[in-house]
């Protein structure tokens, strides 16, 4: 059938349903969590009054929480405007910041709508690439992860870990020409 001869408003009319209809199906499917999956999140609901709320730095629709500010790893909690989490995850603070644990997703109605498991990709322990880290005297900032692969960019030498075995996959030592 070619499109030019339908009716406008029928088309739109049908592509509109199907996708109401397929995120509808989706919709579904988020509720459905393995129990192991589920004893290692954290659900506890966290509730904060809309005024308290305000008081907070505003990301888009939603509000945001970082605590504690000077550690390795930061708790991170968007809420709702009403005072509602919305999410709630930790993350690797750095400069290249990237999410570790789980992240629980809650709709408006303070539901679990969602949990990620950031570490399903990396079997190889976060804590262990740091610990290497720390006896090559790397600076800590400097670490990055993404394609199951842990890295560290620095200015005088590169590093690539494998993220499921921890084995070191590139280790470049550079040299700039300055002494």
């Amino acid at each position: 059938m070619d499109i030019r001869f339908c009716n406008p408003a029928i088309f739109s009319l049908f592509i509109s349903g199907f996708f109401v209809w397929t995120g509808c199906h989706e919709r579904q499917e988020l509720y459905s969590f393995s129990p192991e999956l589920l004893s290692r999140a954290d659900t506890t609901r966290v509730y904060m009054q809309p005024e308290e709320v305000e008081q907070l730095d505003k990301w888009g629709d939603f509000y945001v929480k970082k605590e504690p500010q000077d550690s390795l790893f930061i708790n991170i909690y968007y809420f709702y405007p009403n005072g509602i989490l919305r999410r709630k995850g930790k993350t690797y603070n750095n400069i290249h910041g990237f999410p570790v644990g789980l992240q629980v997703d809650y709709n408006e109605e303070g539901e679990i709508e969602s949990i990620i498991d950031h570490e399903e990709e990396y079997p190889y322990p976060l804590e262990d690439i740091l610990g290497i880290m720390r006896k090559e005297n790397l600076p800590l900032h400097q670490l990055r992860r993404g394609n199951g692969m842990y890295t560290y960019d620095g200015y005088f030498r590169f590093i690539r870990w494998d993220g499921q075995t921890g084995k070191v996959l590139i280790d470049i030592y550079r040299f700039t020409g300055y002494y």
